[in-house]
């Protein structure tokens, strides 16, 4: 699907964890700028000494604070470690972006 997607030039992804997708996303769209959120400062450490980074930010998503706007924003696996009560809130900042 994103061998297809040529028309992303900036992707954010939401608890990147190591970036194992990142990895997948630099195969396939070298080009793109990439960008991270992960709350864990030694993953963090990891993907930013590993990867080319447009942007970062180390914390919650509910504190997510990035100067730009991305075609594509994504999360995976993140959400089940968000409390209920703070669900909604996080996807609205992972959608403003």
């Amino acid at each position: 699907m994103l061998s297809k997607a040529e028309s992303l030039s900036k992707i954010l992804e939401c608890g990147c964890n190591i970036g194992r997708n990142l990895d997948f996303i630099d195969a396939m769209l070298p080009a793109a700028k990439k960008s991270i959120i992960e709350i864990s400062k030694p993953a963090y450490d990891f993907v930013k000494n590993r990867h080319s980074l447009h942007e970062g930010f180390n914390g919650p998503i509910s504190n997510l604070s990035l100067t730009d706007k991305y075609d594509l924003v994504f999360s995976r696996g993140v959400r089940i470690h968000i409390h209920p009560d703070n669900l909604l809130e996080c996807v609205r900042v992972i959608v403003a972006y």
